[in-house]
C-alpha cells in the first residue's frame, strides 16, 4: 500500500517505536499525534536542505525585485516559498553563468542584469507519495528518534532509530548527522 500522507509517515515512525497508531496528525489530540506535529516538518525542512533529493528538485524562474540591494550585489531576486536550498542558477549562457551570488533570507543577490533568472532549488512541497523510499525512511527514523521519549518514555528507543538512519543504506543521511 504506498504513502498518502504525513500522517502514514508518523504512523510508520509510531510503528518503529511500538507505539500506537493515529488516525489524523492534524486532528488528533493524542500525545502521538501532538509529538509528530511538534517535530515533523521541521525534520523533513532538515533532511532536504541537507541532500539535493532527485524527487524533490525542482526548476524555476525568479522575478527581480524593484529594489536593487544596498550592497556589492547589483540585482535582488525573490526565492519561491518552497525553496529549501538553492542547487544552482541555470542561464543558458555557458560562456558567462551566473557562479558568484548570495542567500540573504528569501532573496537570491547576483550581479545578473537581466528580469528573470532561472534556478533550481530544492523544494519542500512535493507530497508524499512523490517521496523515494530513502527519504521515507530517513524521515520516519528521524521522527521517531525524536518523539521516542515523550511517546514511549524509553529514549533509548530513539537512539536504536538514529542508528537505523546512520547505517550504510542511508549514504544520503549518513554524513549529515555525524
Amino acid at each position: 500500500m504506498p504513502l498518502s500522507s504525513k500522517t502514514d509517515i508518523c504512523n510508520l515512525a509510531l510503528s518503529e517505536l511500538g507505539a500506537r497508531r493515529i488516525n489524523s496528525m492534524d486532528s488528533d489530540t493524542t500525545v502521538e499525534a501532538k509529538a509528530c506535529r511538534l517535530h515533523l516538518n521541521h525534520i523533513i525542512d532538515t533532511l532536504l536542505e541537507r541532500h539535493q533529493w532527485s524527487f524533490a528538485t525542482k526548476r524555476g524562474v525568479l522575478a527581480r525585485l524593484a529594489q536593487d540591494p544596498i550592497s556589492e550585489w547589483k540585482s535582488a531576486w525573490q526565492l519561491p516559498a518552497d525553496c529549501i536550498r538553492l542547487i544552482r542558477i541555470s542561464t543558458n549562457d555557458p560562456v558567462n553563468p551566473v557562479r558568484d551570488f548570495a542567500v540573504e533570507g528569501r532573496h537570491l543577490l547576483t550581479n545578473f542584469g537581466g528580469t528573470s533568472l532561472p534556478v533550481v532549488y530544492v523544494s519542500n512541497a512535493r507530497p508524499v507519495p512523490e517521496w523515494i523510499p530513502l527519504f521515507v525512511d530517513a524521515v520516519v527514523y528521524k521522527l521517531a528518534a525524536r518523539i521516542a521519549g515523550d511517546v514511549t518514555q524509553n529514549p533509548s528507543l530513539g537512539v536504536a532509530a538514529i542508528k537505523k538512519l546512520e547505517t550504510p543504506a542511508m549514504p544520503a543521511t549518513q554524513k549529515a548527522e555525524a
